[in-house]
């Protein structure tokens, strides 16, 4: 080129074969993309400039193209080549395409010839599959599938084609795979590649799901499932009920809340039964005291109630029955609504019973006051009177029991009274008398501890009294005993009064009895006289006086001390007295 500057009509009407260009269209199905189509173009190289000269400076070509003739919307340098493909073109259009020549000094030539080609458009192979083992169709919009009989059709690059699928009796349209498709609705897509789709058409099967009263199965009813498909039932027991069986096919397959088919290929049946909770009641008898009726745990429905009889032993009574949120009447326990385990207690105590117990100011009892016994035991009391004093009476029940100083409550069963009277100790003072009088009172005395008593000690006409015993003192004919602490025996005895008779002898004889002799009251008392030998009684003198020459003398009835005296003469020859 050599700094000449090329003119496209120069070039052609000097060399017609300056380019020669050939142009390739090759489509591609595979590639998605809008330009996929591409031309080859090729040229002769120029070997002279315009103005004939031998060409020798040639550096390179650009490319030209565009979708209107002359009107190039596209260029590219291609360096120093004469085979040149045009990429990213796209389908269906016209292009175009002229070339240039430039030399190492960057001067370029005129456009070639112009060279124009349509590119076709594309077409794709759409491929129907049918998958699951069911039976229906598949038909296309537009025209041309009816799968079926037909299963596959050749489509324009950009074809939009809507496929519905129909399955056929007892079948079921799962969805699409491939082509951009998924759900079970029509599968639209544009062609742009070849393309498979799979229609799944399944056959389905009925499983029959039931469930008892108290809970649910779902999906419950006749439910449709598609072959090798899981289908997962739930089953659901109402609040407070429980499952008691789920049956499979009539198999049972336990208390599960869940059961899954999986690759289902026949019909089935499922079916939950279900039943209302229940709990356990547990009846307990705290101690020894008494039982519940039942005495074994119960089972009760929920929100039911149950009963129990409570009753105590012998002599036991119903303390407290808890537990359950129940209530008592009676002998009988009824629980509240039971809404989980729970345990009826019942607690027993023994009866008791009260013995009142009381004594006098004058002693004590004890224990004293309201004293508290257990059924079938025993209670002894002591009554002590203060000193000084003893027992009185014991009433039991108001009933006397005597002067106890102990008494015992045996296997009691009832409230009883016990009271203690006490008395002051009183002793017996005896009166006793002998010969010769009396006392009075005669009879014993009942004296209180501490105390006097007096008697009156009367002695006969003449006798004399002295009294002993109980401490005492006699003045004048009234004994006082001192304070009598004990029995004790006033003894009064009585000395007959005695008078002396003085008697006395003179010379010449005797008297029988002779000197004092003592004589009782109102005794009598014989003296005998008697003279010596020749001697003679001359007088007896009773008290002083003259008596005679008795020769005996009686006193009589004394009640006085007398005196006797004999006196005697000596006889003479003449027989006459001899005064002394």
């Amino acid at each position: 080129m050599n700094g000449k500057k090329w003119e496209l009509g120069a070039m052609k009407n000097r060399n017609l074969l300056f380019f020669y260009i050939l142009f390739t269209m090759i489509f591609s199905l595979n590639s998605p993309a809008a330009f996929s189509g591409t031309a080859t173009l090729s040229w002769d190289a120029p070997t002279t400039n315009a103005d004939g000269t031998l060409l020798t400076d040639l550096a390179g070509y650009k490319v030209y193209y565009g979708n209107f003739s002359g009107n190039y919307s596209q260029n590219m340098n291609v360096d120093n080549v004469t085979t040149y493909t045009v990429n990213n073109l796209t389908d269906g259009l016209t292009y175009y395409f002229a070339v240039t020549a430039y030399d190492t000094s960057g001067n370029e030539s005129g456009y070639s010839n112009e060279l124009s080609k349509t590119l076709p458009s594309p077409q794709y192979t759409l491929t129907i599959n049918k998958g699951g083992g069911g039976n229906g169709t598949v038909i296309s919009s537009p025209a041309g599938i009816n799968c079926g009989s037909v299963c596959s059709d050749v489509y324009n690059a950009g074809t939009v084609v809507t496929l519905t699928a129909s399955p056929d009796t007892n079948c079921t349209f799962a969805g699409w795979s491939g082509g951009g498709c998924s759900g079970a609705g029509q599968c639209v897509f544009t062609m742009n590649a070849n393309t498979s789709v799979t229609a799944f058409i399944l056959n389905t099967y009925s499983i029959t799901a039931t469930a008892r009263t108290g809970g649910t199965i779902s999906p419950s009813g006749m439910v449709s499932v598609n072959y090798g498909a899981n289908q997962i039932f739930t089953i659901t027991p109402n609040t407070n009920y429980q499952v008691t069986d789920v049956l499979v096919d009539g198999n049972l397959v336990g208390t599960v809340t869940s059961y899954t088919f999986n690759n289902v290929t026949a019909n089935h049946t499922i079916s939950a039964t279900f039943a209302i909770n229940t709990y356990t009641v547990t009846p307990s008898a705290a101690g020894t005291g008494g039982s519940l009726s039942p005495s074994t745990p119960q089972t009760v429905n929920y929100n039911q109630t149950t009963s129990f009889t409570v009753t105590p032993n012998t002599g036991y009574s119903v303390t407290s029955v808890t537990g359950c949120g129940g209530t008592l009447s009676g002998n009988t326990y009824t629980t509240g609504p039971i809404t989980g385990n729970c345990t009826a207690t019942a607690t027993f105590a023994i009866n008791t019973y009260t013995i009142t117990a009381s004594a006098g100011a004058t002693g004590s009892i004890a224990p004293s006051g309201a004293v508290t016994v257990n059924y079938g035991a025993s209670q002894t009391f002591t009554i002590t009177p203060n000193a000084s004093y003893h027992v009185a009476d014991v009433q039991v029940d108001s009933s006397s029991v005597g002067p106890v100083t102990s008494y015992t409550f045996t296997n009691v069963s009832a409230n009883h009274t016990i009271s203690a009277s006490f008395t002051i100790n009183s002793f017996t003072v005896t009166p006793s008398a002998g010969t010769g009088g009396s006392i009075s009172p005669s009879t014993p005395q009942t004296v209180n501890y501490n105390q006097t008593t007096s008697f009156t000690v009367t002695p006969n006409a003449g006798y004399l009294s002295s009294v002993t015993g109980c401490g005492g003192m006699l003045s004048g004919n009234t004994y006082m005993t001192g304070p009598i602490t004990g029995n004790c025996t006033v003894t009064a005895t009585f000395t007959i009064n005695t008078f002396t008779i003085t008697a006395s002898a003179g010379t010449g004889g005797s008297i029988s009895p002779s000197g004092t002799v003592s004589v009782n009251y109102e005794a009598n008392q014989t003296f005998s006289i008697k003279s010596n030998k020749n001697y003679r009684i001359v007088d007896v003198k009773i008290d002083g006086s003259s008596v005679g020459a008795v020769s005996a003398y009686i006193f009589g009835n004394i009640t006085k001390n007398h005196k006797i005296e004999a006196n005697f003469v000596q006889k003479t020859s003449m027989g006459k007295l001899k005064r002394p």
